[in-house]
């Protein structure tokens, strides 16, 4: 793997090489943790805007919310899972993020309660 495998900085998806995947993969750790640096940071910024504009996030919010998916991309080895027989890279990547930022917004939401709500509700029970 090389510096020319990916072209960071970008705002589209890269084109995947398969050396890059094929390196997250190898079992020499220097090797491993270079690509997973050259994809990271090919990456970072295309799952960033795709945050901003299809969940239609603030910037601070999707900052927050690439960098948490990055964290769990890595802890999870997500990319041991990827098959490029079933799908292009950046199309899985899409996947693991719509379902990062939907499993973020089930633990953020919940029941919350204005004083108005409780109010509203004595009243109909009375």
């Amino acid at each position: 793997m090389n510096d020319e495998d990916f072209q960071s900085g970008g705002d589209r998806f890269p084109l995947t090489r398969r050396s890059v995947i094929e390196a997250v993969r190898s079992i020499d750790a220097e090797e491993r943790e270079r690509a997973l640096e050259a994809l990271c940071a090919a990456y970072w910024k295309p799952v960033y805007k795709y945050v901003r504009l299809r969940w239609n996030r603030p910037a601070d919010v999707a900052q927050d919310l690439t960098q948490g998916f990055f964290v769990e991309l890595l802890e999870r080895e997500l990319l041991e899972k990827f098959d490029s027989k079933k799908s292009r890279l950046r199309t899985y990547l899409r996947l693991c993020v719509d379902s990062f930022v939907m499993n973020e917004d089930k633990s953020h939401s919940g029941w919350r309660f204005s004083a108005w709500d409780i109010l509203a509700c004595e009243a109909c029970f009375s």
